[in-house]
């Protein structure tokens, strides 16, 4: 004789062990990430070394967000491939969501640069722009890793 346990009870027993193999797992992918920095990265890295000038700063800054932005609409796309009804709908919302706090970001990063004295800001709040998208093409290539190792 079965016996049947509820949703609850096994989300009970199974959420600790999920949530250990997914810290792992950021944790693994964290480390090579540190071993093998990404090609957007090393691109930047390389601009600024060859023009170290504010301008040269603001330059390196804005081709790097416009790489990464580019990295993320190729992750959107990507993942958006692989989902489907209810799924889908929520990437395209949370999408959404996100562009709207990321523009609330940069015009906060705007306001603040306003008040900041010194030309060493500009570049130092583009690089935060450059951080916002990064960070959002890697949630996102995250969640595509997910599906991927999740799937039989």
């Amino acid at each position: 004789m079965t016996s049947r346990i509820g949703l609850r009870e096994v989300l009970r027993r199974v959420a600790p062990a999920m949530v250990l193999w997914l810290a792992i797992g950021h944790a693994a992918v964290a480390e090579e990430e540190k071993e093998k920095p990404d090609p957007v990265d090393a691109a930047y890295e390389a601009c600024i070394e060859k023009d170290p000038s504010t301008a040269g700063m603001l330059d390196c800054a804005g081709e790097a967000e416009a790489a990464w932005d580019a990295e993320l609409n190729a992750a959107y796309k990507a993942l958006s491939a692989e989902l489907k009804d209810e799924a889908l709908e929520s990437l395209k919302q949370a999408q959404r969501a996100w562009i709207a706090q990321r523009d609330r970001e940069y015009a906060l990063h705007e306001e603040i640069l306003r008040q900041l004295q010194g030309t060493m800001w500009g570049p130092v709040m583009s690089d935060q722009r450059v951080t916002i998208v990064k960070n959002r093409t890697l949630q996102l290539r995250a969640l595509k890793s997910f599906l991927d190792e999740g799937r039989p």
